[in-house]
């Protein structure tokens, strides 16, 4: 008899006794581990060790090692793994496949087995390593393979609550690794592992489980991971149903928070720095979820080029819709006009998915006109619901957006860290949705946003001394900035903004000028005198900062120096009275502040030839 026989799986007279009772799942389980090494009757595990020593017994393991890698039993293992259709309909009569495009908890166990087994033949075939530290890279490998086999099995197998949150959570630790990622991907359990998790969520809703799947998502779009996983078919199916589950009453967002396993996922480690403040003070998973799109469409990342592949899947699998409508409760939830006792919490988690929803739409429609005009025919529920008298009325994402900015100002008390970064992303994505887009630029300019931002561009400037003035304008330069960039839109877009904002009680040209003077150059001291020289030699984190704000702030400059030529270039009435605002009466600085664009944009090849030429032709007819 050989020291090491093979064990049939389906021969009855050499199952153990006590798993002829288990489940079909847990016997097709055993045999990956049983079928290479199992000690006959009469050879304990040592004297089948000692006996290897003699090249008699060698050749007898390496034959029974053999005969299992070519058995039937793994062929009928690694054959498991892809279903006939008939038996898939008919796992679908008993109830057991969870929803259209999502195989069946049963489907994936035999997956799982099927993985594990040819996971080991593998690691057979395989040269030895030829150093330490292969040798290490491989067992690694292996290793994390395996635990994300054995969790697989957990989280759609016949397992406890506990064990399907465990299991979840060591799927979503081993995505967040560099190592763990690159062995999933080697060994093609990615789509298996984005399966498993939509096939969970569907049969049990589990609010923990849920968390962990955006984490996954979330850990896909980390620097460190393939850009291809993030666009999977599978991948952007389980954000949709993440995103999905976001304010229908499923539990994602508990009262009492997530357990202690999937609080603990994110409290450390590349998914707690990826989310930042997020994880504050209960994750959401539909902030998680969307803070991976973010990251993984973002074009300014230097890890990742813009994907205009993501982009369109976002367009073509139906969450970009998603994220529009998920803004849209956001705002209702937060623009009702008044705070009421105990709603700062409720308030500070819309504005974390809003603001996150937006950047997702910032991001996605960065030149990319198809989702710009997808957005612009999206209908969502007007913010503010019945106790603002619109009722169940619609409106398109445009208008809820520029709606959503007047709810935050009026809102705005000076807490600066919680409006502002909301405020940035909205803006940014009112800019794209209004660039070259008239049908954009006249939905908002409707919502009469043109004159709420000039209002916020005067409150921004204003102070009781020139120093304090620019401090205020530099303490909001983002959101000044791109105000400033959106009325451009507005402007050049839409004829009649010019003369609503002429119009404008404040002043338009008045408030230009003054935005401009702030800007331009640091001002002297409140009390008249030149600031103080600065004669050290080293430089600080505070000088690479404050160089940051003046480089932000001529950007002000220049947006200011544009829409102020724009609103006067076809009228020398208005170009002579605004130039008695600017100093010395002249255009002097206008024109200059726009070449210095120009000039930049162009040796940058970041414009297009239109906006060139619009540009020359303003400074030609500024300088008549």
């Amino acid at each position: 008899m050989d020291p090491y026989e093979f064990v049939d799986p389906e021969d009855p007279n050499q199952s153990n006794p006590k798993e002829a009772t288990a489940s079909p799942q847990r016997r097709i389980g055993a045999v990956a581990t049983k079928c290479i090494k199992r000690p006959a009757s009469g050879f304990s595990p040592s004297q089948g060790a000692r006996r290897q020593k003699n090249g008699k017994d060698r050749k007898q393991a390496t034959a029974a090692k053999n005969k299992f890698l070519q058995s039937p039993a793994l062929a009928a293992l690694q054959h498991a793994a892809a279903p006939a259709p008939e038996q898939s309909a008919a796992e679908g009569d008993r109830g057991e496949e969870p929803g259209e495009g999502m195989l069946s908890p049963s489907v994936l166990m035999r997956m799982v087995h099927a993985r594990r087994a040819a996971t080991i033949r593998r690691a057979n075939d395989q040269a030895p390593a030829t150093s330490i530290m292969e040798a290490q890279e491989k067992g690694e490998e292996l290793q994390a393979v395996d635990d994300a086999s054995y969790a697989l099995e957990g989280l759609v197998g016949e397992c406890g609550a506990a064990v399907r949150k465990e299991s979840a959570a060591a799927l979503a630790r081993l995505c967040a690794t560099r190592r763990g990622l690159h062995a999933l991907m080697s060994e093609g359990m990615v789509p298996e592992v984005l399966c498993s998790f939509q096939a969970s969520i569907a049969q049990h809703q589990d609010p923990d489980v849920v968390l962990c799947a955006a984490a996954v998502v979330l850990g896909a779009a980390l620097p460190h991971a393939d850009p291809a996983i993030i666009r999977m078919p599978e991948a952007m199916s389980l954000v949709k149903t993440v995103l999905s589950l976001e304010g229908h009453g499923r539990g994602t967002n508990r009262p009492d928070g997530p357990s202690e396993v999937a609080a603990s996922l994110l409290s450390e480690g590349p998914l707690a720095r990826a989310l930042g403040e997020a994880a504050e003070p209960f994750p959401n998973p539909a902030a998680i979820a969307l803070t991976a799109l973010s990251d993984a469409t973002d074009p300014h990342s230097e890890h990742r080029a813009a994907d205009e592949a993501l982009k369109a899947a976002l367009r073509e699998s139906g969450i970009l819709a998603a994220v529009a409508h998920i803004a849209s409760r956001a705002v209702r939830a937060f623009s009702s006009g008044t705070k009421a006792p105990g709603a700062e919490a409720p308030c500070s988690k819309s504005l974390a998915v809003f603001q996150r929803s937006m950047q997702v739409i910032e991001h996605a429609t960065f030149c990319c006109s198809e989702n710009v005009k997808l957005l612009s025919g999206i209908s969502c529920a007007r913010a503010g619901g019945p106790a603002s008298g619109s009722g169940g009325a619609k409106c398109t994402f445009p208008e809820l957006a520029a709606e959503a900015f007047k709810a935050l100002c009026r809102r705005e008390d000076g807490d600066t860290d919680l409006f502002q970064p909301t405020l940035r992303a909205m803006l940014a994505a009112l800019m794209n949705l209004t660039h070259s887009n008239p049908s954009g630029v006249r939905l908002v300019s409707e919502c009469g946003l043109c004159e709420v931002l000039a209002e916020y561009l005067r409150g921004s400037c204003e102070g009781p001394s020139a120093g304090s003035a620019r401090h205020r304008v530099l303490q909001r330069v983002e959101v000044v900035s791109l105000a400033l960039g959106l009325l451009i839109n507005l402007v050049e877009g839409h004829q009649p903004n010019k003369p609503r904002l002429l119009l404008w009680p404040g002043g338009i040209l008045e408030m230009l000028s003054r935005i401009m003077a702030l800007s331009s150059s640091r001002p002297a001291g409140d009390d008249g005198g030149a600031p103080e020289p600065n004669i050290e030699c080293e430089v600080t984190a505070d000088d690479l900062e404050s160089d940051e704000l003046e480089g932000k702030a001529s950007i002000v400059e220049v947006y200011a120096a544009m829409l102020l030529g724009f609103m006067v270039s076809s009228d020398a009435g208005l170009r002579s009275k605004a130039a008695e605002l600017l100093p010395h009466g002249s255009f002097e600085p206008v024109v200059s502040a726009i070449e210095r664009c120009l000039q930049f944009h162009t040796q940058t090849d970041t414009i297009t030839d239109a906006t060139g030429t619009k540009l020359r032709n303003l400074i030609e007819c500024l300088k008549d």
